[in-house]
């Protein structure tokens, strides 16, 4: 990926790559962002930063989040990005299991808790360091040395090579270190490209961790030579200023856009034009969209893709296109993947989006990737056409005392797309009956007595096809669930375990 932001830097040097969404904030051109790569590159290797070794970046996302994430891998380091907001016990194991001695800040408050971690050797890029680092970037004639030498490092790569090493989603236990390589992120950014005819004329607005949306968000637009707008936290001015093109988000997203727009004065049709009439591609994935949901946008005129993959398959194996769409599924293979299911209906993939295993954890590997094929852990159906239905993880899937099973994303999907509505968690496993835990978004507008209703409605429908003796009710959390909690992966996908620990009592109350 090096050589490529290499030749954008050569052959359009102004041409815009990274901006803040604050009007004050900074903004690089391609050829402004590869020589700032080069200069953190040179800091990093003057101060012994390890190479072949992985480095803990913890970061708020923002402008210099990729150039540092890629002035590690020029400097021969392995860049292992967290969101400082992740928990102690989340990210312990991984630097254990990974045993990574060396770590890149930009906020020196993380200092202690990266000492503390087990972090050695800590490269302090904060404010006062990268200002005097990056000050405005000059491009000037000797500028063309520098990319050419970008250029012939990033060429060296093979696609074999390790680039940097992704953090698993965690959501059905501790995250391992995936060794995701030059050849995964080539093979994402051109496959998208190719798939959805991208530009250079095309904008991405970036509100999610990078850590999580590093491919959609920098490598992505980095292999079309588009810029990224980089969110600061003022979610709906930003993204109506941004005027993105394409767009992709987690479901949870899209409904907290549509209680945006339906309760904007200016009426929901005018917000949903503010806030997406540009974008030609609206994606999600990360978790099945409920059905109302989609219907809502489809209502509006904006068609929401959905896709499927998971940090391993490098966040893409099978995706809904325009003109082959099929609404509740999550479309058929990416070209060069194959999708397939085991006989007992777990999702396997292979081609060249599939890591190159877990760092440092062979068995891991080895019960994970066999003769090629990744073994998901993930449930589904495909149809005859190859379009594939994901039902969930194996280790979500909710066995009450009598030995009867049940998918939580039906019920969970249908709960959490009324407005109002955070977050719905089914729980009960191993309990006499299933209840939904109800987490409600206080910033809404809603009436209590007619959400009410809709839960009742909604757990009486569910009733029937389930039976009454099993979903027995559904309850408002006093307290929600959070990253910080441990209850949330970065991402926001229910820990299952961890909430069925936390609420242990209330659980108990409610299924027993």
């Amino acid at each position: 990926m090096l050589e490529i932001l290499a030749r954008h830097a050569l052959t359009q040097p102004l041409a815009p790559a990274l901006r803040s969404a604050a009007v004050d904030g900074p903004k690089y051109s391609y050829g402004q962002f590869a020589l700032a790569v080069d200069r953190v590159a040179g800091w990093l290797r003057d101060h012994q930063l390890r190479t072949d070794e992985p480095v803990l970046f913890v970061a708020e996302s923002s402008c210099h989040w990729p150039i540092i994430d890629f002035a590690v891998m020029l400097a021969g380091g392995l860049p292992m990005a967290v969101p400082p907001g992740t928990p102690d016990e989340t990210v312990a194991p991984l630097i254990r299991s990974s045993r990574v001695r060396q770590g890149v800040v930009v906020d020196t408050s993380q200092i202690p808790r990266m000492q503390r971690l087990g972090c050695i050797d800590i490269f302090d890029l904060s404010p006062h360091v990268l200002n005097d680092l990056l000050a405005t970037p000059s491009l000037n004639r000797s500028s063309r040395k520098v990319f050419e030498g970008l250029l012939a490092k990033g060429e060296s790569s093979s696609n074999d090579d390790t680039a940097y090493l992704a953090p698993s989603s965690g959501s059905t236990g501790a995250p391992k270190a995936c060794q995701m390589t030059y050849g995964n992120m080539r093979f994402f950014g051109s496959t998208l490209q190719t798939c959805l005819a991208l530009t250079t004329e095309d904008r991405i607005y970036s509100f999610l961790p990078l850590s999580q949306a590093r491919l959609t968000d920098v490598v992505l637009p980095l292999h079309c030579g588009f810029e990224t707008v980089m969110g600061t936290g003022k979610l709906w001015e930003e993204l109506a200023a941004a005027r993105p093109t394409m767009m992709v988000a987690p479901p949870f997203f899209y409904r907290r856009l549509q209680e945006h727009a339906m309760s904007s004065p200016a009426g929901t049709e005018a917000a949903m034009r503010e806030l997406l009439g540009q974008a030609r591609y609206v994606f999600t994935g990360a978790a099945p969209a409920p059905t109302g949901l989609l219907d809502f946008y489809q209502e509006h005129g904006i068609q929401v893709l959905e896709g499927y993959g998971m940090t391993e398959s490098s966040s893409l194996a099978s995706l809904n296109l325009p003109g082959r769409h099929r609404p509740g599924t999550q479309g058929q293979s990416v070209p060069g993947v194959s999708v397939r299911l085991s006989p007992q209906g777990e999702i396997e993939v292979s081609g060249p989006n599939v890591c190159a295993g877990y760092w440092r954890d062979p068995d891991g590997t080895q019960r994970t990737l066999r003769e090629g094929w990744l073994r998901t852990g993930d449930f589904g159906v495909l149809d005859a056409d190859g379009y594939l239905q994901l039902l969930g993880r194996a280790q979500e899937r909710m066995e009450l005392a009598d030995g009867s099973q049940f998918w939580p994303g039906p019920v969970e999907a249908d709960f959490g797309s009324v407005p109002g509505v955070e977050r719905a968690v089914l729980v009960g496993n191993g309990h006499r009956r299933l209840a939904v835990l109800l987490a409600l978004d206080t910033d809404a507008d809603f009436h209590p007595e007619k959400i009410r209703a809709t839960f009742d409605h909604l757990l009486a429908a569910h009733q029937e096809r389930m039976g009454s003796e099993v979903l027995a009710s559904w309850h408002v959390v006093a307290f929600p669930f959070t990253v910080e909690s441990g209850e949330l992966t970065a991402l926001l996908k229910p820990r299952r375990a961890v909430i069925h620990e936390r609420r242990r009592e209330l659980i108990q109350l409610l299924c027993d």
